[in-house]
């Protein structure tokens, strides 16, 4: 019976685990301090998270997403990061009443994760 335990809290363990670790790649930080490293490795992961949650659905990149939604190009980022800094109601972000520390660990996800 408590053999059973064990391996029903194993299972589960790994399940919740799979559901949650990202799935995407990182753009390599080779050259950078192990700081700086942790904290983008960490931001990135966070930003994936929230992403899936307020924008995949409409941008795609784990799913079709939306055809007219952009894709996120270099300008695009750059573009959409403005938009929200000035509070723009037509950005997304800003609509759905994200944080500035919400926002720009999306923004790192979508800056280093590899198409």
């Amino acid at each position: 019976m408590n053999k059973q335990r064990v391996i029903y809290f194993l299972l589960s363990t790994f399940v919740v685990a799979c559901a949650v670790k990202p799935v995407s790649k990182i753009k390599s930080l080779e050259g950078s301090s192990k700081d700086y490293q942790s904290y983008i490795k960490k931001e990135f992961t966070k930003g994936e998270i929230l992403y899936k949650k307020y924008c995949a659905s409409c941008h795609g990149i784990f799913g079709p997403g939306n055809t007219d939604s952009p894709n996120f190009t270099n300008i695009q980022l750059h573009n959409y990061n403005a938009a929200f800094i000035k509070a723009d109601k037509e950005n997304h972000a800003v609509a759905q009443g994200l944080d500035d520390e919400s926002f720009q660990s999306i923004m790192t996800f979508l800056s280093y994760r590899v198409p």
